[in-house]
């Protein structure tokens, strides 16, 4: 593949990774689904607890939309076209555009502290950017399912699509 062909492959052309897996992110957004569904067949089938169903019919599509931001809305992207790292951290609010200018390496920082604990290290030339948001503390309960090491693959693998990408473009 000669420079020209390998430019045009390139283009419009985006790497991404989402907090959750997809295997999570499908199981929360149904679990949303379902818990929403609740409220709605009780009100339906003429519960005498309408105030309760309707409070927990708001507090149900609160935790939808929540799962929703979880689920869709964190992720790390590397965007060639316009340039930059856009991260979108827990739960999906806060955004943050990083620029490729200066970028020398993306890895995987241990936490010192804890044993479970790791960073996402952007580093630039002159400073670096620590995303920390990505890992889960040693005390959840999460962590018994390996959270950690599924968590470290799937970023390390990000970040050889990443370098392979940004050398080949």
């Amino acid at each position: 593949m000669d420079g020209q062909n390998l430019k045009k492959h390139c283009l419009n052309r985006k790497v991404i990774i989402y907090q959750m897996p997809l295997f999570e992110r499908i199981m929360g957004i149904f679990s949303a689904i379902g818990l929403t569904l609740i409220p709605i067949v009780c009100l339906f089938i003429g519960v005498e607890k309408i105030f309760e169903m309707v409070i927990l019919l708001l507090v149900m599509l609160m935790y939808s939309v929540f799962m929703f931001f979880c689920a869709f809305k964190t992720y790390i992207c590397l965007d060639v076209d316009n340039k930059k790292i856009i991260i979108r951290e827990f739960p999906g609010i806060k955004k943050q555009e990083l620029p490729l200018d200066n970028l020398k390496e993306i890895k995987i920082s241990d936490d010192t502290q804890y044993k479970n604990l790791f960073t996402l290290d952007i580093n630039y030339v002159g400073y670096s950017k620590k995303i920390n948001s990505w890992s889960t503390h040693p005390s959840c309960r999460l962590a018994m399912f390996n959270v950690y090491g599924r968590q470290t693959k799937r970023l390390k693998k990000f970040i050889l699509k990443c370098e392979k990408y940004l050398k080949n473009c």
